[in-house]
């Protein structure tokens, strides 16, 4: 077969392995992505309602003073399929009106007049589950108008509809003034835990490295017959270990030391030095005219500080799995439904990441600038002295 037959299969080739993957992304995309649900209008009003709420991320702390307005309800969808209730304090008139659909949810509305004008607040519902009797719990927020009325919507599914069983207190509250009194605790909270995020991104990251280096040095430039089969050893082992999340040994991790930052540096060193090996030994194999303790006191760091932001990246994941950090938070504020908390360490993790990728790509960018301008250098006098 001549050059031009064997170039026009490769072609054929390519264009069936090309045809290949699209089928195949089509086939995927038909049978793994459920469209409905991603365009379902109670999907769609329950993203809205959470992107509403880590919308106000709890950032600061404030001192309110406050005017709650109650009512005491005195019916119910066990007792009444619909009903009208009003209450009157003062000048302040709420009309609650309840609409009921059996077996399936309940739809009630809150009318007010006479409150203070263009003022926030909110409504909260008395707690009846057990050992809780007594407490409230926010179930909206409104707005009052220019005259001090207000009208609010709430839907309660049907697991929920004995909170609003006759005896149940709700409760308009104004929020008359508000007074800054710096962060909140939750930032307070969540700074601590992201400083030990990046305490464990960074031990992870250095112990990293002294492991990475010698098996590097083996493996990197191997000029005997032992140093070719020390890596082809090694190879196949950093693959299975770079195989593996550290979501996953992360759990191993967790059976030896407990849950906390220990479990957590454990897991991401073991998958960084896996990492590591690799981008060290690619880098002296490809630069091979740069000499070890060049390697060692600028590269092989400034590689390292560059693979720091995913080691960040991972350390606030593995939190959810017990690896401590801010990862742990951020998942107890999610299973609580505490929305404005979590906003606070999402945005406190999309900052720091954010800062650190950027950093590091200064750095790493800087180091080369500095090698490609020593490189010239070096050529340039070596071409003068054989002139």
């Amino acid at each position: 077969m001549d050059k031009q037959s064997i170039a026009r299969v490769k072609s054929w080739g390519r264009i069936l392995v090309g045809l290949g993957l699209l089928i195949f992304f089509i086939y995927s995309l038909q049978t793994i992505i459920n469209w409905e649900t991603i365009g379902g209008p109670a999907r769609n009003k329950s993203i809205l309602r959470v992107l509403t709420a880590l919308s106000r991320p709890n950032l600061f702390a404030y001192e309110y003073e406050t005017r709650e307005t109650p009512i005491t309800l005195e019916n119910d969808c066990q007792n009444s399929r619909d009903f009208t209730q009003a209450a009157q304090v003062s000048q302040r008139k709420m009309v609650f009106d309840l609409k009921c659909d059996p077996g399936r949810a309940a739809t009630f509305t809150i009318h007010g007049s006479g409150f203070q004008p263009n003022t926030p607040g909110y409504i909260v519902m008395q707690s009846n589950i057990a050992g809780n009797e007594g407490r409230k719990f926010w179930v909206s927020d409104f707005s009052t108008d220019s005259k001090g009325s207000f009208s609010i919507t709430v839907r309660v599914i049907p697991v929920n509809l004995d909170h609003i069983s006759s005896g149940r207190t709700i409760a308009v509250v104004e929020q008359l003034s508000k007074t800054f009194r710096g962060l909140s605790n939750t930032s307070h909270l969540t700074a601590e835990q992201l400083w030990e995020t990046i305490q464990i991104a960074f031990l992870a990251t250095m112990l990293s490295v002294i492991l990475a280096i010698p098996f590097t040095f083996f493996s990197a430039r191997a000029s005997s017959g032992w140093g070719r089969g020390f890596d082809l050893l090694l190879q196949p082992l950093l693959a299975a270990i770079r195989s593996i999340h550290p979501l996953i040994t992360v759990i191993l991790a967790v059976i030896v030391s407990g849950i906390g930052p220990t479990a957590g540096v454990l897991a991401i060193t073991l998958f960084s030095t896996a990492v590591l090996i690799d981008k060290f030994s690619e880098y002296a194999r490809e630069h091979t005219s740069l000499s070890w303790p060049v390697l060692l006191k600028v590269y092989f760091p400034g590689l390292a500080f560059r693979h720091f932001p995913a080691n960040f990246a991972v350390a606030t994941v593995i939190g959810f799995m017990g690896g401590g950090g801010i990862g742990f938070l951020l998942q107890q504020n999610i299973n609580l439904l505490n929305y404005p908390a979590a906003s606070v360490g999402l945005l406190a993790i999309i900052i720091i990441a954010g800062s650190l990728d950027l950093l590091s790509r200064a750095v790493w960018h800087k180091i080369q600038s500095a090698g490609a301008s020593h490189q010239f250098t070096r050529e340039k006098e070596e071409i003068s002295a054989q002139i």
